[in-house]
């Protein structure tokens, strides 16, 4: 007879999207306990040129709008069976902590990129009304990615804090995409040390949770680009954890639920 050990020290986890609120977010407030409103500049001031001996200036003030953050609640639910409890192998308690947690990372995270403002989720990058570049339907070329940089720009957005959003698709995509066509050149993609691509020097991240079943033949992918530090993060609490012994006390059942209060305006 061979005997076999269950290795419940090394329990083996799901895999989970890759996050990047954490690297992208510009702006955080933390530790928020009501809502918050954060002043933005609107319109600029104008400025006029005038004749030293006789011009005359004119008024023109800056106006002001606000940016406005609520919490949006992301919430996990697991249920531990009463023989679970009994029987298991495994601390129970540190690994649905760890998952829950991780869960809700990949939930805030696929919300910053596709939240709809649709059933409790805040609004995310794609749907915040941001402008775009088509590829109509056709693979991405260097070309299409120097326009992208170039409508940022011409919004007035700083080259230096430029930086990139895509999924794998792309990523294989553009690393074998050259940058002049039909010679030896350089990929559009590049691997940096730190382990983040850079597109045109510029970093360039990588999640699942970007889509790749956009357009009309549901087989595309949103390559995002911007200034991510101008985003603004809040964050009521960090993850908090409820445990519920009533629900199902009749079967002895235990469920824990994982709140995670957050908003961001892009």
């Amino acid at each position: 007879l061979v005997a076999t050990d269950t290795m419940s020290d090394s329990l083996i986890d799901a895999l989970f999207a890759n996050t990047v609120v954490g690297n992208l977010a510009g702006l955080t407030f933390d530790g928020l306990v009501g809502n918050v409103t954060v002043p933005r500049v609107a319109g600029k001031s104008g400025v006029t040129w005038i004749n030293p001996e006789t011009g005359t200036t004119t008024e023109s003030d800056p106006t002001f709008d606000a940016v406005t953050l609520k919490p949006c609640y992301a919430v996990g639910k697991s249920v531990i069976t009463y023989s679970m409890q009994k029987q298991s192998s495994i601390a129970l308690d540190a690994f649905l902590e760890k998952h829950l947690a991780q869960c809700l990372g990949e939930a805030l995270d696929y919300a910053f990129i596709n939240g709809k403002s649709a059933d409790g989720q805040p609004v995310g990058i794609l749907n915040a009304g941001i402008g775009s570049v088509s590829a109509g339907g056709a693979a991405l070329t260097y070309a299409k990615v120097l326009e992208l940089i170039k409508k940022v720009k011409k919004n007035n957005v700083d080259g230096a804090n430029v930086s990139f959003l895509t999924n794998p698709d792309v990523e294989a995509q553009l690393s074998a995409t050259p940058t002049i066509a039909g010679v030896l050149s350089q990929m559009v993609w590049q691997d940096g040390a730190d382990g983040i691509g850079r597109i045109k020097g510029r970093p360039a991240y990588v999640s699942t949770n970007v889509p790749s079943n956009l357009g009309a033949g549901t087989n595309q992918s949103a390559l995002i680009c911007g200034d991510f530090s101008q985003t603004i993060l809040g964050l009521w609490s960090g993850m908090e954890l409820r445990l519920d012994p009533y629900t199902s006390a009749d079967n002895g059942s235990l469920i824990v639920r994982a709140f995670y209060p957050v908003d961001f305006n892009v």
